[in-house]
């Protein structure tokens, strides 16, 4: 496994790639796919599922590669991904580090997750096309703790990326909203001219 922030030829590949530290979430490294690979298959995925998301990022302009295969050069879906180095974009690198954690993020993907616990599906479900503040809460809250549950079931071994630790970073956000629904569903009072 390359080491942290420096250069190995340790990957499949036999190309140079390099592992970003965990605080680099600005600096931009370039990684080839047979070092994610190394990453994901021992999590339990596949290297098909592994290539087929890499595709759908780089044509999403989630992750780019330095010459812009799949955004602007057109690449055949034969020539394998794992000929590429990839950088996160800026769009990628704000998905992580100002998104995905909050309230109206986890709110808007929640009803287009898939949700292997039945009890926490239920209800996500049942307060799917609700519009409600109050439901809308009891929905995103549902889906955060979900996915808490499953990073910590998953056992996710990863010193570059702590969901749980995002999700907390959120908290304000979720208690801003808890106060906004308390103050609007309370009881009501007499308008007072």
């Amino acid at each position: 496994m390359p080491t942290a922030g420096r250069a190995s030829t340790n990957c499949s590949s036999g190309k140079t790639c390099l592992r970003a530290p965990a605080s680099s979430a600005t600096t931009c490294l370039r990684f080839c796919q047979s070092w994610i690979l190394a990453e994901m298959l021992p999590q339990g995925f596949m290297e098909d599922q592994v290539t087929a998301a890499m595709r759908r990022l780089a044509v999403r302009r989630l992750i780019e590669t330095p010459y812009s295969h799949y955004r602007e050069l057109p690449v055949d879906d034969a020539q394998a991904p794992t000929s590429f180095y990839f950088r996160a974009t800026s769009i990628g690198i704000y998905h992580i580090r100002f998104w995905i954690g909050s309230f109206s993020f986890l709110d808007a993907v929640s009803t287009d997750t898939p949700i292997f616990d039945e009890a926490a599906r239920a209800e996500v479900s049942r307060l799917a096309a609700s519009f409600d503040i109050k439901e809308r809460l009891r929905k995103t809250s549902v889906f955060r703790d979900y996915l808490e549950s499953r990073w910590h079931l998953s056992n996710f071994h990863a010193s570059y990326f702590d969901l749980p630790t995002v999700l907390a970073s959120y908290n304000r956000e979720f208690e801003m909203v808890e106060r906004a629904v308390e103050r609007f569903t309370g009881p009501r009072r007499a308008y007072q001219r």
